[in-house]
């Protein structure tokens, strides 16, 4: 197991809230910071090296940068829920392009084609949908799991919602441990329960 520190003065460093995700190359990624609106980005020995973005609402920028996630191929994925997207940025930290959100989400997680799992509240048409929520690489809404009302999916015992303490894809499989029910599910794509562990 590696270990590093990040950040040598309070305000390069991570907060409390912070999330970090670490790249290939070494690059540690952290967001939230005490720099607001930005990703902070550290070297393989925990150094603070710049950031990424800056405060606005242009592309590139950022409001309230919360989540992030770096795909397989090294791709940066930062959720601004108050810009209300998903903000790609390349390996070589140049923003390329934005995936909209549309409802207040707590967590994501990347496969390795690029599709994208969203946990929280989605936005069909007029319809809320609370659930775990899964997009394509381009951000068009494939399948909403847990689209019932929320009693029938506690009587199904599939999720009770909101999931938000872990969330990940691995080997195709949506993993999300439920706090409300003390439970680790793994969901195919098609929303079946391939595993369950209470």
């Amino acid at each position: 197991a590696r270990r590093a520190t990040l950040g040598g003065a309070a305000a390069e460093g991570p907060t409390v809230f912070s999330t970090v995700s670490r790249n290939s190359a070494g690059f540690y990624f952290v967001t939230p910071t005490y720099r607001p609106g930005t990703v902070s980005v550290f070297n393989a020995s925990g150094k603070y090296a710049r950031v990424i973005g800056r405060p606005g609402r242009g592309p590139g920028e950022f409001r309230l940068p919360q989540r992030i996630r770096v795909s397989n191929r090294d791709t940066i994925y930062v959720l601004d829920q108050s810009a209300g997207h998903l903000a790609l940025f390349n390996p070589d930290f140049i923003y390329s392009r934005a995936i909209p959100i549309r409802g207040p989400v707590t967590d994501f997680a990347i496969d390795t084609n690029g599709n994208v799992a969203l946990s929280g509240v989605y936005v069909v048409g007029n319809k809320p949908i609370v659930g775990i929520h899964l997009l394509n690489a381009r951000g068009i809404l494939l399948r909403s799991l847990g689209d019932e009302p929320v009693e029938t999916n506690r009587q199904k015992a599939l999720l009770q919602l909101p999931p938000v303490h872990a969330f990940d894809i691995t080997n195709n499989l949506i993993w999300v441990a439920d706090p409300w029910s003390y439970v680790l599910q793994a969901f195919t794509y098609s929303g079946a329960v391939a595993r369950k562990i209470v």
